[in-house]
């Protein structure tokens, strides 16, 4: 008996409408979460090469198609990276977003377009400084996405090359792209 009301406790607590199949509800969604160093950005052709595993993160509020937020670009170092001269360690690069949202009228398949401007975050930024001087300029981008009915989200960009996957709605839009190795 105890099995059967633990069971009915459980079912009636759950909301499954409001998560998609990962269990990931859109209003809930967090970009970081998840987000590790690869093992496979340790070495380049069996060579300890200094680099790091990287994502890019948008989190942005939207407030009647004005849209507010930071993008950055997380790095995991890798072993190589932290014992090197360069003072490698992990680290971000930020930038402060402002811009648009619209629907899709040039991306077939696309539910909204987010043009915006990216302002290089300097003070919130923590990598090492010749990093940031090389990767940290200010940006124009327009990302164009592709709404799921449950709020999920593909994130692409103009040239139809995926930039990560997240979620949009009426007050929010969010994407973490795949890891990539950086080598230094």
């Amino acid at each position: 008996m105890r099995i059967l009301t633990l069971a009915l406790v459980l079912t009636a607590c759950t909301d499954e409408s409001t998560t998609d199949d990962t269990g990931t509800s859109p209003d809930t969604f967090d970009p970081y979460a998840g987000l590790a160093a690869q093992p496979g950005c340790e070495e380049v052709s069996g060579t300890a090469t200094p680099g790091a595993t990287g994502y890019f993160v948008g989190d942005f509020s939207i407030d009647d198609g004005v849209v507010e937020g930071v993008e950055e670009w997380v790095l995991f170092a890798n072993q190589a990276w932290k014992d090197s001269n360069d003072e490698g360690a992990d680290c971000s690069l930020k930038w402060d977003v402002f811009g648009t949202i619209s629907e899709a009228d040039s991306c077939v398949g696309c539910t909204h377009e987010i043009a915006i401007d990216a302002s290089f975050d300097g003070e919130g930024s923590d990598c090492v400084q010749g990093l940031e001087d090389a990767e940290g300029s200010d940006l124009n981008v327009i990302y164009y996405v592709q709404a799921s009915s449950d709020g999920t989200a593909t994130w692409e960009f103009q040239s139809g090359t995926t930039l990560g996957e997240g979620i949009v709605n009426d007050t929010r839009a969010a994407y973490v792209s795949e890891s990539a190795c950086k080598w230094f």
